[in-house]
């Protein structure tokens, strides 16, 4: 099991009460991803810099390589000997007993840098590493600070079948919301070498670009506007869906790329949301989607290869589309990508806690037959069983609250929580916990 992280060099500017930084854009948080794999951001908030190379283990030299491929001036680098950079450190959960199989990621790492989990967004002066749960590190990359007109770290990863991107973004100017930028995807394998695999010149303010990985293809989301499709092999590359092609004006969001086709939410104003299917035999197909239906719609579809987990909301009156839906349902079928074929397979588990198809950070991760997700504000955190739609909600405590969904493995549940961690008065992190100390299930409903 492999986590996805990122974390920020220690600078001279960080905060000096060692207080977190305040969080990001929760929205853009990466998918799950598939072999019950991990995939997070992290930041620093470190009060200065001790050592002289990026976050060494203190032991062997992770040999620090520049990629082949900068982006502009970007000095982005590689480390040939990833094993070197320090593991991941977990504790015990504040408050919580331990008997319960709490664990946190912690703050501190003994090389004193400061790594907090949070949204993907970080700063400049950056390093990410691929890194197992319980083990060590198998990728690590590293950016150099430079001024805020060349780099921005990548912001955007993703972690699946082993393959895992990362999205690096270059501005021209230090206006971000206002600056052309270029973009490049660095796509590889898990303890193996990186390439850039997609890339993009000046593009306009307002507009950018997400990839997803498989083994077989890369998924490239145009943000709000289209979604393509990149052959690995041949480096095919052919849009699935763009503008105009949903006839009510929908557009796509949410992202989700196996080796046997791509999946997307489209979705748009007065919470109407559903999801199509591409593969490249049938191509794009309404996969739970009924154009012209106000009154039903679906979402926060996420899967492992294996299992499909989704949202159907049903029962709304078309005349008031402000309210939400009065009936939402957890579901689940075997893996498909043929509408028809989810439509006879597909089963109900329970009823969905949320009465909106929400979007993004709410979609659920899929993994050895759980699914979880968030589904409203702080300590709103459900674990489905898939077999027969037992479902738990982890209790969350003042010093200890649950506030997000990383993965989910055979085990173990894995999430974001907050509270006021190591000193810092209020901290996000990445934080794990046994699932057969979460007691007995809510039944099915």
């Amino acid at each position: 099991m492999a986590l996805v992280a990122a974390c920020t060099e220690p600078s001279s500017n960080g905060p000096s009460d060692g207080g977190a930084s305040p969080p990001t854009d929760a929205a853009d948080r990466s998918d799950g991803s598939l072999d019950a794999s991990l995939d997070a951001g992290f930041w620093d908030a470190a009060e200065d810099a001790q050592d002289s190379g990026p976050f060494d283990g203190g032991g062997s030299d992770p040999d620090w390589e520049p990629l082949a491929e900068p982006l502009n001036q970007c000095d982005f680098q590689m480390a040939t000997n990833p094993a070197a950079v320090e593991p991941i450190v977990w504790q015990d959960c504040p408050g919580v007993p331990s008997e319960n199989g709490c664990r946190y990621m912690r703050l501190d790492w003994s090389d004193e840098r400061r790594r907090l989990s949070d949204a993907v967004s970080t700063r400049r002066e950056n390093c990410f590493v691929v890194a197992e749960a319980d083990g060590e590190v198998r990728n690590a990359f590293f950016l150099e600070e430079l001024p805020c007109v060349d780099c921005f770290p990548p912001i955007l990863f993703g972690l699946n079948d082993d393959q895992f991107s990362l999205d690096l973004r270059s501005f021209e100017s230090c206006d971000q919301w206002a600056s052309y930028h270029d973009a490049v995807a660095l796509v590889g394998a898990v303890g193996g070498p990186v390439a850039a695999a997609l890339s993009h010149e000046r593009v306009p303010p307002g507009r950018g670009f997400r990839s997803h990985v498989s083994n077989r293809w890369i998924a490239e989301w145009d943000v709000a506007k289209a979604v393509s499709v990149v052959d690995r092999e041949t480096l095919l590359e052919q849009q699935v869906f763009g503008p105009g092609d949903d006839p009510d004006g929908l557009v796509p969001r949410e992202v989700t790329v196996s080796d046997e086709g791509v999946f997307f939410v489209t979705s748009g104003g007065s919470n109407r949301s559903g999801i199509m299917s591409w593969d490249p035999v049938a191509g794009t197909r309404r996969f739970q989607r009924w154009p012209g239906d106000t009154s039903r719609g679906a979402g926060n579809f996420s899967t492992d290869g294996t299992d499909m987990v989704w949202t159907l909301s049903e029962g709304r009156d078309p005349e008031f589309l402000t309210d939400g839906y009065p009936v939402s349902s957890i579901m689940t079928a075997p893996f498909t990508t043929d509408p028809e074929v989810v439509q006879a397979t597909g089963r109900r588990l329970r009823s969905d806690p949320a009465r909106w198809l929400i979007g993004h950070s709410e979609t659920f991760v899929v993994g050895c037959g759980y699914a979880a997700r968030a589904f409203g504000g702080d300590g709103d955190v459900i674990i489905v069983r898939l077999s027969d739609g037992a479902a738990w909600i982890p209790e969350s405590r003042p010093e200890f609250t649950w506030v997000g969904v990383v993965g989910v493995t055979c085990d173990e549940f894995f999430g974001l929580a907050a509270g006021p961690i190591e000193g810092a008065p209020l901290t996000v992190t990445i934080a794990r916990m046994r699932l057969d100390a979460l007691g007995e299930p809510l039944p099915p409903d």
